[in-house]
């Protein structure tokens, strides 16, 4: 499965690639908004992962952010309905919960993800995994 990450960390998720790897996930990785809708257009991914980077507009309220993040959750939903999304973030967790509110997010992760964490995503992507083979027979 291809997994998209939009993140400004880089080297935090090269640093988990093998974990990645041993369940057959291959990443791909953007920096900004714009890379990833374009990136989803041409090759959909099964999963988005957007880290924080919810915005291509520099030094947003909080306020903005969270609206950003409702912004490019729907884009991504309006190119291609079938990808899964991730977030990372630090929101409050009732905030997150209003904020993407039917958007059909698979997992929320906290900003510092340790190995409990990153398993529950492989978790909810093997979850995914089978629901998406069962579904093609």
């Amino acid at each position: 499965m291809k997994v998209l990450i939009v993140t400004k960390r880089l080297e935090f998720w090269e640093g988990v690639q093998d974990d990645f790897s041993k369940y057959t996930l291959t990443m791909g990785f953007v920096s900004t908004i714009k890379n990833a809708l374009e990136f989803v257009k041409a090759t959909p991914p099964v999963l988005i992962i957007l880290d924080q980077v919810f915005s291509d507009i520099p030094n947003l309220s909080e306020t903005e952010n969270e609206k950003a993040l409702r912004g490019t959750l729907t884009d991504i939903l309006m190119i291609n309905a079938m990808i899964h999304s991730v977030v990372v973030t630090d929101m409050d967790k009732e905030i997150f919960h209003e904020l993407t509110e039917g958007l059909g997010i698979l997992l929320a992760l906290p900003v510092k993800l340790n190995q409990t964490e990153l398993q529950k995503l492989f978790d909810a992507l093997s979850e995914v995994q089978v629901l998406t083979q069962s579904s093609n027979k």
